[in-house]
């Protein structure tokens, strides 16, 4: 899921391929209900594109709780996002599903399809609490209603990749599996274009920040080893970082779950200018030092991957080996990944797909309807943060080491897999893991996304399934995870008819009359 309130990854919109058919005609009409018109006010808000009106929404239409959890003002950069990516919205589909209303938007900006879903109290004022918005994918085949059979759900996932296939929208590998025996194993599209070298489903594919994961195991192992606690600060174990306020303020703990107060690298001077030959995690270290704190440790959740860079520079110094060298030895190693590793741009490695975006260039406002390569657009090399390789085979050897202890015992997995800071209703980020547990039978994971590249990794511990979907074009994987979700954990039934709540009225007079005919689309220059 792909939550604006806070996004647990870099979003990448999807590259912009002209759809075969037109999506729309009449706009649908978003019931004139009590519930209803909250959503529509929401609706004109995001098509406003007016960070005031959104202040406004978030100040009245947000539930108490909500707003003390965390306030309209450290919400607002979500709200700008969600703004961006929605520009010159049209309106596709309405479903005014008690508790979860929820919207199909196409943006007028990009052609991407979002699916938005409001957390709704179900009973007058009916205020909101949170906001999930994911690519979806328009046609997609319909899900039947009732319990489903693997046989059926295999079915259903290779319908949606032919589709997808066949739009020219997907290249990658999908994997599911029960109890740890996959189920569905397939491979689309090509690993290398230039060469007609298909993808296989052992083909080797950049993760993204999917490797966070990694990241939190070494330090977890290192935990367990004694070597390191969660509360020690930064500079109990880099006594010398440049950046005072890093060194003295911050824990392992901040910088594991985004909490620190730093934010991303990828603006600084020292990355820009040197980006391409970076392949050390030390190499990081001034463009990570520059960064002055967003905000005090503690204080909120931002995204940081300059954080986990730090986290990679505590690993090396506490083990006293190289960051790469340590994850391939106490997490590749234990759990049987042979085919994972951070490989450099210009190393010759069998069996690995070339990224294509039509993103034309960071920070990627310029598209096109044709790929090309990515090679350019990506560091030399995946760092703590995210860009390293795997396989959906060793991904999933990956989950069995697990729930087997085999990296670290489950108790510290439980530990590192489980929420400790809210990201919107039953949803959380633990130590370099989202957990979307909160509901019920959800999965803990993480996904990545960046030019060239998306992916998405589901533990669905409950009810024995994983779901692995790797692609080497962007913005896809998240569309496709989000489908098999709804087959292995369907929404509930629709409660009766007339339960989002009668039309509004004024005390003693009449509820006003709904509009006589649907409004046109919304698009603004």
């Amino acid at each position: 899921m792909r939550w604006f309130l806070f996004a647990w990854l870099v979003t990448i919109p999807a590259a912009f391929v002209p759809h075969p058919t037109p999506l729309h005609a009449a706009e649908p009409v978003i019931p004139h209900t009590s519930a209803g018109l909250v959503i529509k006010e929401f609706f004109d808000v995001i098509a406003s594109g007016d960070a005031d009106k959104a202040r406004t929404f978030l100040t009245t239409r947000y539930t108490e709780e909500a707003l003390a959890a965390r306030p309209v003002e450290s919400r607002m950069e979500g709200w700008r996002n969600l703004m961006a990516d929605l520009a010159r919205p049209t309106l596709l589909e309405v479903s005014l599903t008690p508790g979860r209303p929820r919207l199909v938007i196409e943006s007028g900006q990009s052609g991407e399809v979002f699916q938005v879903v409001l957390e709704q109290q179900t009973e007058a004022p009916y205020k909101v609490s949170g906001v999930r918005m994911q690519p979806t994918i328009p046609g997609r085949p319909e899900i039947p209603p009732g319990p489903l059979t693997d046989a059926v759900r295999t079915q259903l996932i290779n319908e949606l990749i032919d589709k997808l296939v066949a739009e020219d929208r997907f290249y990658g590998v999908v994997m599911v599996a029960k109890d740890g025996k996959p189920f569905v194993e397939r491979a689309a599209g090509m690993a290398s274009q230039s060469f007609q070298a298909p993808n296989r489903i052992d083909t080797k594919f950049c993760l993204g920040s999917m490797n966070k994961m990694f990241t939190s195991l070494a330090i977890a192992r290192l935990v367990q080893d004694g070597k390191l606690s969660y509360q020690d600060k930064v500079g109990r174990h880099l006594p010398d970082f440049p950046n005072v306020d890093v060194r003295d303020k911050v824990t392992i703990h901040h910088l594991l779950t985004h909490t620190s107060g730093l934010g991303s690298y990828f603006d600084d001077p020292e990355y820009m200018a040197n980006w391409i030959n970076m392949r050390r995690v030390a190499d990081y270290t001034t463009a990570v030092a520059n960064e002055k704190l967003e905000f005090e440790p503690d204080a909120r959740m931002s995204y940081s991957n300059s954080g986990f860079i730090v986290l990679g520079l505590i690993i090396e110094k506490v083990s006293g080996q190289d960051y790469y060298d340590y994850v391939k030895a106490n997490v590749f190693r234990p759990a049987g990944m042979s085919d994972s590793d951070s490989y450099e741009n210009d190393q010759v490695v069998p069996n690995l797909a070339i990224g294509y975006t039509a993103i034309q260039d960071i920070p990627m406002a310029e598209k096109s309807t044709v790929r090309h390569a990515n090679l350019y657009q990506h560091s030399a090399r995946g760092t703590p943060a995210g860009g390293g390789h795997s396989t959906a085979p060793d991904l999933l050897k990956f989950d069995r080491a697990l729930r087997s202890g085999s990296i670290v015992s489950k108790a510290l997995v439980d530990t590192v897999t489980s929420a400790k800071v809210p990201m919107g209703p039953g949803v959380g980020y633990g130590y370099g893991f989202g957990d979307f547990r909160g509901r019920g039978d959800g999965y803990y994971g993480h996904n990545g996304g960046a030019p060239g590249m998306s992916t998405d990794f589901r533990v669905y511990d409950r009810l024995g399934y994983t779901v692995i979907v790797l692609s080497n074009y962007d913005g896809v994987a998240a569309s496709v995870a989000d489908f098999i979700d709804e087959l292995i954990v369907p929404p509930p039934p629709l409660p009766p008819p007339g339960s989002m709540g009668p039309p509004p009225s004024a005390p003693g007079g009449p509820a006003p009359p709904p509009p006589s005919s649907p409004p046109p689309p919304v698009r603004r220059p």
